[in-house]
C-alpha cells in the first residue's frame, strides 16, 4: 500500500481548516449583504416613488374622471406618457400609476397607468383592495415602501409609494410604483455570482498557499530524514543546513551537536581502543621477553 506523504496530508488539513473558515466567513458577509442590498433596494424605490409623485401634474391629474371612458381623454394621454417616462427612469422599474380613494375603506381606484414591461394596464377607474397592502394604506400620509414581496394579479412586486399633493397642500392621489419580482431575483443572483466567484478564487489561493506552505516546512523535514539516514549509515559528519527562523531550524542545530558530539566519543573510544589494544601488545612483548631471558638453576654458581 503505497503511503501518503506528509506534506500531501498536511496541506489537506491546510486546505480543510483554510476552506471551512472562507466557507464560514463569506456566508456570513453574503447573509449580511442580502440584507444591505434589499435595504438599499427599498430605500433606492422609496426615493425613485419620492421624486415621481413631484413630476405628476396634479391639476391635469385632478380632471381625470376615475372612469374607464376616461382613457381617450387628452389629461389621461398626457399623464400616462408622463408615467411611461418616470418607469424609463430606472430599468428596474416595472411600472408606475396614480390611484385615488374611493368611498369604502382600503378600496382605491387607478387613475392612470403606464403599463408594466409586459404590456399589462390597469384601467382607469379599476378598483383595488389594500387590505393585505399596509404600506399602501399609509401612502397618503408620506412616502413608504413595501417590507417584503407582494402578490397581485399582475405578478408579484416590492413597491413604493408616495402622495400627489394638490396646490392646497393635501394628498389628493397616491402614485405607485412597482419593481418586479424577477427583477429583485437577478439582482440577488447578481450578487451571488460575485460572492460565488470570489469564493471559488479564494478556494484556489487558499489551494496554492496551502500547498507553498506545507512545501516550506516538509523541505527542512526531509534535510533532517536524510541527516539522520547518513547517521544510520555512519556518516557522523553529516551536517544539516537549514534557515527557517523557526523551531525546525534548531531541531537541525540540536542534530549538528548531537552529531558532533558522537563524532567526539567515536573519537575518544577509537583512541581508547587503541591504547588499550597497545598496553595488551606491550604487555604481551614483556612476557614474550621474560620467557625468553635464560633459567638458573639450583646448582648453578
Amino acid at each position: 500500500m503505497r503511503k501518503i506523504g506528509f506534506q500531501v496530508k498536511l496541506s489537506a488539513v491546510f486546505i480543510t481548516v483554510t476552506v471551512f473558515i472562507l466557507v464560514f466567513t463569506t456566508g456570513l458577509i453574503y447573509q449580511r449583504s442580502v440584507l444591505q442590498q434589499k435595504e438599499e433596494l427599498r430605500s433606492r424605490i422609496l426615493n425613485l416613488a419620492s421624486l415621481a409623485s413631484l413630476l405628476i401634474d396634479e391639476d391635469k391629474h385632478s380632471q381625470i374622471k376615475p372612469q374607464m371612458e376616461s382613457q381617450g381623454t387628452g389629461p389621461y394621454k398626457e399623464i400616462k406618457e408622463a408615467l411611461k417616462k418616470i418607469r424609463d427612469i430606472d430599468p428596474i422599474i416595472d411600472s408606475v400609476y396614480t390611484m385615488v380613494k374611493t368611498d369604502k375603506e382600503n378600496i382605491l381606484m387607478f387613475v392612470a397607468d403606464s403599463g408594466d414591461r409586459r404590456g399589462s394596464t390597469a384601467y382607469c377607474g379599476e378598483r383595488y383592495d389594500i387590505s393585505e397592502a399596509p404600506q399602501m394604506q399609509l401612502a397618503f400620509a408620506g412616502p413608504s415602501v413595501d417590507k417584503e414581496l407582494t402578490v397581485d394579479k399582475w405578478g408579484t412586486w416590492i413597491s413604493g409609494y408616495a402622495p400627489i399633493y394638490n396646490r392646497q397642500g393635501e394628498a389628493a392621489a397616491v402614485l405607485g410604483l412597482d419593481v418586479s419580482a424577477e427583477s429583485v431575483r437577478q439582482m440577488q443572483w447578481l450578487l451571488s455570482k460575485r460572492f460565488l466567484g470570489v469564493l471559488i478564487a479564494g478556494i484556489i489561493i487558499s489551494l496554492l498557499m496551502s500547498w507553498f506552505i506545507a512545501r516550506g516546512i516538509v523541505r527542512p523535514l526531509r534535510k533532517l530524514i536524510l541527516g539522520v539516514r547518513e547517521v544510520g549509515h555512519g556518516n557522523l559528519g553529516e551536517k544539516i543546513e537549514v534557515k527557517s527562523e523557526d523551531e525546525i531550524q534548531e531541531l537541525a542545530e540540536a542534530f549538528n551537536k548531537m552529531t558532533g558530539g558522537l563524532k567526539e566519543t567515536q573519537a575518544k573510544l577509537q583512541r581508547h581502543y587503541l591504547d588499550t589494544i597497545r598496553s595488551l601488545v606491550r604487555a604481551v612483548e614483556a612476557k614474550d621477553a621474560h620467557l625468553l631471558l635464560p633459567q638458573r638453576g639450583p646448582m648453578s654458581g
